[in-house]
């Protein structure tokens, strides 16, 4: 919608930030798969699947697409973008349920892009967000001894938060949930020496 109020092809515009983002997204934290994030964005819509990906992980996507393109066409909407990345960020219910791991990817994302334009409280803001997250779903406890039966562990919310996910479909979601943790741990580490 924000596309059309600016005359802008909406399809060549969500296709050359994708294309754009996808080449460099290991080195900004991405930790989902993606080829089976491409083949969810191209469902059509009302297709189940597809309304399980929240707006804001894509959100996330569009200001790295749009500061990481060559094109001016692209380059002039990061901050329209950026704006509704945090939006949709702020408005999205926390739901228990599978997409919260999307919301940690998103956070993750958004809190790479503020650190990399020296705007630290934000990146701060958003790091703190994708570790409470992780810790309110329990990525901490995957495969480990305290996971088995959701003990007591599944029975104390984190931060006021209780978000039990479902057992994961698969291998794949399986290991997006192992690398989301550590890709959030190693973030927060990194960034907490990084800023004293």
């Amino acid at each position: 919608e924000l596309c059309r109020c600016f005359g802008v092809n909406t399809t060549i515009l969500k296709l050359g930030r994708l294309n754009t983002f996808i080449p460099f997204s290991p080195s900004l934290s991405f930790f989902m798969n993606v080829p089976r994030l491409m083949h969810t964005i191209q469902l059509p819509y009302g297709d189940p699947r597809r309304t399980q990906l929240p707006p804001a992980l894509l959100n996330a996507i569009y200001p790295w697409g749009a500061h990481l393109s060559t094109s001016p066409n692209l380059h002039m909407y990061e901050p329209a973008f950026l704006e509704r990345v945090t939006g949709a960020l702020s408005s999205t219910p926390r739901e228990p349920s599978s997409t919260v791991v999307h919301l940690i990817q998103a956070e993750v994302l958004v809190s790479n892009y503020f650190f990399t334009m020296s705007r630290f409280l934000e990146g701060r803001y958003h790091c703190s967000a994708a570790v409470a997250l992780a810790l309110s779903c329990r990525l901490t406890k995957i495969r480990s001894s305290a996971d088995q039966g959701r003990g007591l562990a599944a029975r104390q919310p984190v931060h006021g938060r209780d978000y039990t996910l479902p057992p994961p479909r698969d291998a794949i979601e399986e290991g997006e949930r192992i690398r989301g943790f550590w890709f959030v741990y190693a973030l927060d580490k990194a960034w907490a020496v990084a800023l004293g």
